[in-house]
């Protein structure tokens, strides 16, 4: 049976649940049962008379996991849910909604919800924070796996609410294309319970063709975080520093280089070591009228290089064509920088959208950021440069879907020359849900010029075409087009367990010149499933055919989104400045 066939059978069998009835509705609904509290909706006169907060362990009576596991978990404190809070007793019905999302950008919690109440006893009215824990110390994954290849593996053994402070420990293993990493991370939101933000992490390279060291990364981060949008000041320190072995990989094997213009075929591994130092310096101020406003100023000091290492067995008289060809450029910039950023607060919640069951805030409305730098010879840099980067998206909910339009650019101007022009844009929809589910579409094209990174650019398995190999499809300093449209069904409650199916096509492409660009496509079916008392991600595992060629792959994950990357917009994602 097609894929197509199979497709079209299970969108016509499957009968999804009620969107405006989800797991988490029903964890509400018996909360208020059981509390003697109905929902309220507040007028702008009303002030809040009371507040009850109400936190569940992970698992409950309705689960299938036993109870007794509760006792190896300890549940977020009172304390810790209050001090993210946004409204105060005797105050308004306002800035609910954020208080919601502070607590769920916590991470630590599987259920969230911020609701108005009257007491059914005397008619008092108030706010219900109802919190359900996820498990915190738990085995988190993040991998792809397409057919036999491994293109990505994270094990990491991690305590995310430590002593139920919100405070993260973890252990990692890491995998790549290239290499294996242990490394630990240490993280703390609250500093003594205040308003400062600090961590630190440590990471070792192995090989994962030899297992020999390959170097070693460490980082470190302090900072007033804004998190709060009435909040007028926040600072930032970030010091990174790395020292290891690169390979452009794909699909498990060390791609080759060939110097051109010799008779010779010297098939030099495209293998490289790379020191990178990276240290900024930020304050910033918001402030909010209809639009949330960050204005920033920094300083930041960025020290790359990269040459050939004993693994690369490079022949003399060759490395200044190599270091062309393959390598970073050597760069040292130190630069005054400004930073701009402008978002709404206007946000909808969604079930269903890129996790199962569970309620996600999407902000909806226009953003846009902007960041300009410039470093001189005059000041330790080693090139006269200005650079910039830029990033705008809109997005609305027509009909109850969603529609996300984004663009982000950013270059380089150096010693007269404008290089590493890059232009990124992408559309992405999702219709209303139905009883036969949603229907997903995105397509995005990232178009370079004058890249003198000499990026290594892939396509298939792991990162678009899931009916074709990781890697099938590359060049370095290309431009790429993507398009995915996915049918998922809505979930089916079994125990607690969000089940899902899924349906999709895929077409994509790596190109020089838009003139020859030509696509490639599949079909396939996929499963969803998620845990919601361990985590909020989804499970996925796909089954794909390429329609220009014969086979099967395929691919299971975890650790991705699923269609519509509503947490991180365009503004988050801008090009580092290095």
């Amino acid at each position: 049976m097609s894929p197509l066939v199979l497709c079209l059978l299970l969108a016509v069998q499957t009968d999804g649940a009620d969107d405006a009835h989800t797991y988490e509705d029903a964890q509400l609904a018996a909360v208020l049962e059981s509390e003697g509290l109905e929902p309220f909706a507040p007028s702008a006169s009303d002030r809040v008379s009371f507040l009850r907060v109400v936190g569940h362990d992970v698992f409950t009576p309705d689960d299938f996991w036993p109870d007794w596991l509760n006792l190896m978990h300890v549940r977020t404190a009172e304390d810790v849910i209050v001090r993210e809070l946004l409204f105060t007793v005797g105050g308004p019905f306002e800035r609910l909604d954020e208080s919601a999302r502070n607590l769920r950008a916590m991470f630590v919690f599987a259920l969230v919800r911020v609701t108005p109440v009257r007491q059914r006893s005397n008619g008092a009215i108030g706010v219900l924070v109802f919190a359900r824990d996820l498990w915190s110390l738990r085995l988190e994954q993040g991998f792809q796996i397409t057919g036999t290849s491994v293109d990505r593996l994270l094990l990491q053994l991690s305590e995310r609410n430590l002593f139920g402070r919100a405070k993260v420990a973890t252990l990692r293993f890491a995998m790549d294309p290239s290499s294996w990493s242990l490394g630990e991370i240490a993280y703390d939101p609250r500093v003594w319970g205040g308003a400062f933000e600090a961590g630190e992490r440590v990471e070792l390279y192995l090989s994962r063709f030899d297992s020999h060291f390959d170097g070693a990364a460490g980082r470190a981060i302090l900072g007033l975080p804004l998190n709060d949008t009435q909040q007028p000041w926040g600072v930032s320190f970030d010091a990174t520093i790395e020292a290891r072995t690169h390979r452009n990989v794909v699909d498990g094997a060390i791609l080759s280089w060939d110097a051109p213009g010799t008779v010779e075929a010297e098939q030099v591994p495209q293998v490289w070591g790379e020191r990178n130092v990276a240290i900024e310096a930020m304050v910033r101020r918001q402030f909010t009228s209809w639009l949330v406003h960050r204005l920033g100023a920094g300083v930041g000091f960025v020290d790359d290089h990269a040459e050939p290492v004993g693994e690369t067995a490079l022949p003399a008289g060759l490395e200044q064509a190599f270091a062309h060809a393959v390598l970073p450029p050597v760069r040292r910039t130190l630069f005054p920088f400004l930073d701009y950023q402008a978002f709404t607060t206007h946000h909808r919640v969604y079930e269903d959208l890129d996790t199962f069951g569970v309620s996600e805030p999407v902000r909806l409305g226009p953003s846009l950021a902007v960041t300009i730098g410039a470093g001189s010879r005059a000041a330790l840099s080693s090139s006269d440069t200005v650079f910039g980067a830029g990033a705008v998206a809109i997005a609305a909910d027509p009909l109850g879907g969603l529609v996300e339009a984004a663009a982000e650019g950013s270059a380089r101007y150096e010693d007269g020359v404008v290089k590493n022009r890059a232009l990124s844009v992408r559309l992405r929809l999702a219709s209303a849900p139905t009883l036969a589910g949603r229907l997903l579409w995105r397509a995005d094209t990232t178009l370079r010029r004058d890249d003198e990174t000499n990026t290594l650019v892939t396509l298939g398995g792991n990162n678009g075409l899931r009916g074709y190999a990781s890697g099938a499809f590359f060049d370095v300093g290309a431009s790429t087009a993507h398009s995915t449209l996915e049918w998922r069904s809505l979930p089916i409650d079994l125990a607690t367990v969000q089940l899902g199916l899924a349906c999709f096509y895929d077409a994509g492409s790596i190109f020089h010149d838009p003139a020859e660009l030509a696509l490639h496509h599949d079909l396939g079916v996929g499963v969803r499933f998620l845990f919601p008392q361990f985590n909020r991600g989804v499970y996925r595992l796909d089954v794909a055919a390429p329609l220009d060629e014969l086979g099967l792959r395929v691919l299971l994950s975890f650790g991705d989104t699923q269609m519509v990357e509503h947490g991180r917009t365009a503004f988050d994602r801008l090009v580092p400045r290095r």
